[in-house]
């Protein structure tokens, strides 16, 4: 038998049969025909879907980190995991809060506690999931190029921990990873959130850089990618027991959806030069299985029961630069929420006269910086001073209606955000201005460092 054949002919057993049940269909059905009409295949049992629906997630009071022990009765096994009935997703969006801009929606996240001179754990994360060979890897290297986003992949964590003599937990993560078991939640969850602190983390002058993200220029706030996590319930529900409680929250989910067939080809094709011992046939077998088992309930999971955060679905199957152009398109909308979270931040510092947190929110060369006036003057004509209420304040202001007509533009790390404002003065005229400020991510996050105002 030739081995394609045999790959193919797996995902006909009784596993599939079990993990897509005319029940979990049918339900999964249900969630999704609302609004929908053009039917989207997905790579995985012949499944139809008629799209799919924006959702977020949830908060097991202990995870793994440094030398503590996870018995080997806690491995996961290859069944297919029923959905728990005590399941509690609600928690997953941590600090962020719905919101809307003009009519905008989007996910609020304050400025003040997101910068890199914060505390640790305020992060942001993006769940990306899909079968072995499906892209996630490469599409997060995109992303990480234009975006600068930070990504961790569960897997290569676990690969390293494995090879890491000094970890407890190398034995055990070396047998899961081998048999296509998921590792204990409580070892995956220590592994992502050690990573993440690191990599928001500045080395003390005159260190040497202890990774990757340290050689680099810093971004602040920047949004993680968790490649390849949850796989299943169990990580799913420890995630929401553990991580908001910590600061961190879930944006939203890309899902790569690939037939069988091809993942099967990519993986095959990938053991020859990538040295990995789980890029086998024996072992891509049972990953196949683990993910259709237990994963993919998990991702509707998401969807119909986390519906702040947005879960998507990209059709991996597609050429490289198809997958990309639609890749880069969701994640301007992720991107959004946090240009949006500053804009709004920008103009409540404004109302509220605060400008102390409004010139932390500007280029430092937008306007002059503060000094002592009543220091001596100088034969050279002093420059004229450009202050936060010099560019933004409306003298015998009596009120201001909601910003309306909102359009962002993200542009990898630049942005624009342009919006229709109305003043009304103590006389009683109005005064109508189309504003557009320009955004730039840098170490400290995102600031404006461009500002018009036309009437």
């Amino acid at each position: 038998m030739k081995i394609g054949a045999m790959v193919v002919r797996m995902f006909t057993s009784a596993s599939i049969v079990r993990a897509y049940s005319a029940a979990f269909r049918t339900r999964l059905l249900a969630t999704t025909v609302q609004s929908y009409s053009a039917p989207k295949r997905l790579g995985f049992g012949g499944l139809v879907r008629y799209g799919s629906n924006p959702t977020p997630c949830l908060p097991r009071p202990l995870f793994v980190r440094g030398g503590a022990t996870v018995p080997s009765s806690s491995l996961s096994s290859s069944a297919v995991e029923p959905e728990p009935t005590t399941s509690d997703y609600g928690g997953i969006l941590g600090t962020l809060q719905p919101s809307t801009f003009g009519s905008l929606p989007y996910l609020y996240s304050s400025t003040k506690t997101t910068s890199t001179t914060t505390t640790k754990s305020n992060h942001k994360v993006l769940f990306i999931l899909g079968g072995p060979g499906a892209g996630k890897g490469t599409q997060c290297a995109n992303l990480v190029s234009k975006y600068r986003c930070v990504h961790l992949s569960a897997g290569d964590l676990l690969r390293a921990a494995k090879e890491d003599t000094t970890n407890v937990h190398s034995a055990l993560i070396s047998e899961c990873l081998v048999q296509g078991k998921i590792v204990p939640v409580e070892i995956s969850l220590g592994l992502l959130s050690d990573a993440m602190d690191a990599a928001v983390s500045k080395p003390a002058p005159g260190t040497v850089a202890r990774s990757e993200y340290e050689r680099e220029e810093r971004y602040g706030a920047p949004i993680f990618l968790i490649d390849g996590f949850p796989r299943n319930f169990d990580n799913l529900q420890g995630w929401c027991d553990i991580m908001p409680h910590s600061g961190t929250s879930l944006l939203g989910t890309l899902v790569f959806d690939c037939p069988v067939e091809i993942l099967q080809e990519r993986i095959l094709s990938r053991g020859e030069t990538s040295g990995r011992t789980d890029d086998n046939l024996v072992s891509a077998r049972k990953r196949f299985d683990t993910f259709v088992e237990q994963t993919c309930p998990v991702v509707e999971a998401l969807e119909r029961e986390v519906r702040e955060c947005k879960t998507v679905h990209i059709d991996g199957s597609n050429g490289l630069e198809e997958v990309w152009a639609e890749t880069q398109n969701i994640m301007d909308g992720f991107v959004t929420n946090d240009v949006l979270s500053a804009n709004s931040d920008l103009l409540t510092a404004i109302r509220s006269e605060d400008w102390e947190g409004y010139r932390a929110l500007v280029a430092p060369d937008m306007i002059s910086p503060e000094v002592d006036d009543t220091a001596p003057s100088t034969t050279t004509p002093p420059t004229p001073k450009v202050t936060p209420q010099s560019m933004e304040v409306i003298p015998n202001l009596q009120r201001e209606d909601p910003v309306s007509n909102a359009v962002v533009e993200i542009m990898g790390t630049t942005a624009t955000v342009s919006y229709d404002r109305t003043f009304v003065l103590e006389d009683g005229s109005d005064l109508h201005f189309r504003e557009m400020r320009t955004w730039r991510h840098v170490n400290n996050g995102w600031i404006m460092v461009h500002f018009t105002r036309k009437q």
